[in-house]
């Protein structure tokens, strides 16, 4: 897979100017903030999708994750197609993303994963930060692309022990927990 390291850069610096606004000013709810990726995993993987150069890109749930995807679907000239069942917490992420000039580059669709990705084509970039009950479904019903990237959050918990097993098992896949934040698998 080839690299765009100055995408990568751009996602990254962009995420962690963008990410001060917000949390610096605690602009998110405490419930919000509680259940969002950690800044450092959010700049991680905007780098991770605007380096690998990314023009699918996928995210079950919302909060940070959604500002960072959103920086590097903008570094990449793609939209981020943003899946959440909360119609209240993608509203307060909706809010956020338009006040940070993001609006462009973010598709919010209210609706269970597996409904908003079964009639989608193939993605090059998936990220997980919901409920890690579905993770293995949601896995599993994706179309990727040959050398796409998927992430789940919440490695380091054992919520997520059947997910890691279960992408780990799979024919020609490799996956890695890294420690970042609270954890994220990386397939």
């Amino acid at each position: 897979m080839p690299w765009f390291p100055d995408m990568a850069i751009s996602a990254f610096c962009d995420t962690v100017q963008l990410l001060k606004k917000i949390v610096g000013k605690r602009q998110l709810p405490l419930t919000s903030a509680r259940q969002v990726l950690e800044p450092s995993s959010a700049e991680f993987i905007a780098a991770l999708a605007a380096g690998s150069n990314s023009h699918s890109i996928l995210q079950v749930g919302c909060g940070l994750s959604t500002i960072a995807l959103a920086a590097a679907a903008r570094a990449t000239g793609t939209c981020l197609l943003s899946v959440h069942t909360d119609k209240q917490k993608q509203e307060i992420v909706r809010h956020h993303v338009t006040h940070l000039g993001l609006i462009d580059f973010v598709d919010f669709i209210m609706d269970e994963a597996t409904e908003a990705i079964s009639q989608r084509e193939e993605f090059d970039f998936a990220v997980f930060t919901g409920d890690p009950k579905c993770y293995i479904r949601v896995f599993d019903l994706l179309k990727l692309k040959h050398g796409a990237i998927v992430i789940a959050d919440n490695a380091l918990h054992d919520c997520t022990n059947q997910y890691i097993k279960h992408v780990r098992r799979q024919p020609g896949v490799e996956s890695s927990s890294l420690p970042l934040g609270r954890g994220i698998e990386v397939t």
